[in-house]
């Protein structure tokens, strides 16, 4: 559920500038939507660390009669849990400043620059999460050669073999590769995908060889050959973890507001204040988060 709370000093913020960005940023998440998410509403600092529970393997036993009363014929074990350390080491903020006292004041130029500022710290989440591709366990495909049915089927093969779960899995794709596909009939054919054909709506490609599939603009690109990098995943794989920041005290000038969704796993910061060096109005929309691979076996790199 998302929810606004605000800081109060002299006039309040305008709620609704908080409001309008929340169709903005869930407008532009998909990458966020697909990892783990951490979070917990309350305040975090840039360097706190979160513990993040990796479970550890079961067996499967056999059952044994015991002649001896005082035994016991099930034997439980101890699974080896461990901790994965997550740094909230990412703070990013957009801010920009307008002179005119006026313009500082109008509503419509406020939700303006809320609208471009929350996707572009959107934008750089979710490049963050995607470069996490560098810490897959398997690795598919040909750099030069677009990614077609066979890659994905090597994709899935590699997450089988991992036995990682069928269930959630994603492939993600640059618009070149998503171009391709769309010219593979092997992709395309409804009797292939196993789906009627119903998946290709919304700008996506759908769900196909098990994966829910989507194109993003933001897979990495490297040079010395050029290659993209394609991410096949379950979401065990990377965690996103995110706590919202500190409103600034009250008295101190300060309009803020949070913009905080327990859904989404998200939460943004909003202030606004006078600044006596730049003689204008200063606005800043931050965001504190970290990213880190939990489980590189549910992770395949699909290299083109």
């Amino acid at each position: 559920m998302a929810f606004i709370t605000t800081n109060e000093a002299g006039d309040a913020i305008p709620s609704f500038w908080l409001n309008e960005a929340l169709e903005e940023y869930r407008a532009n998440t998909l990458v966020s939507r697909l990892v783990r998410r951490d979070f917990e509403n309350e305040t975090g600092g840039i360097g706190e660390t979160i513990n993040i529970l990796k479970r550890g393997a079961v067996t499967v036993q056999s059952k044994t009669e015991f002649a001896d009363p005082t035994e016991h014929p099930v034997v439980p074990e101890n699974p080896s849990n461990t901790k994965v350390a997550v740094v909230l080491n990412q703070h990013k903020y957009v801010s920009w400043r307008v002179e005119d006292n006026a313009g500082a004041k109008a509503l419509s130029q406020g939700v303006n620059y809320i609208r471009d500022a929350i996707p572009a710290l959107v934008e750089e989440i979710e490049s963050e999460i995607l470069a996490e591709y560098a810490n897959a366990a398997a690795s598919v495909g040909t750099v030069g050669t677009d990614v077609d049915s066979a890659t994905i089927r090597a994709a899935r093969l590699a997450l089988n073999q991992a036995k990682v779960p069928t269930s959630n899995r994603f492939l993600l794709v640059s618009p070149e590769d998503d171009s391709a596909l769309l010219g593979d009939p092997s992709f395309t054919a409804a009797d292939k995908r196993g789906d009627g054909g119903r998946a290709m709506e919304d700008a996506r490609l759908g769900r196909v060889y098990g994966f829910d599939t989507f194109m993003s603009q933001l897979i990495p690109t490297t040079t010395g050959p050029d290659a993209r990098h394609n991410l096949a995943m379950h979401p065990d794989g990377i965690v996103l973890a995110v706590r919202p920041l500190a409103l600034p005290p009250a008295g101190s000038g300060v309009r803020a507001g949070l913009l905080v969704d327990e859904d989404m796993g998200l939460a943004f910061r909003y202030t606004q204040g006078y600044s006596q060096t730049d003689m204008a109005m200063m606005h800043t929309i931050d965001i504190l988060y970290g990213i880190k691979t939990v489980r590189d076996e549910c992770l395949v790199e699909v290299t083109a």
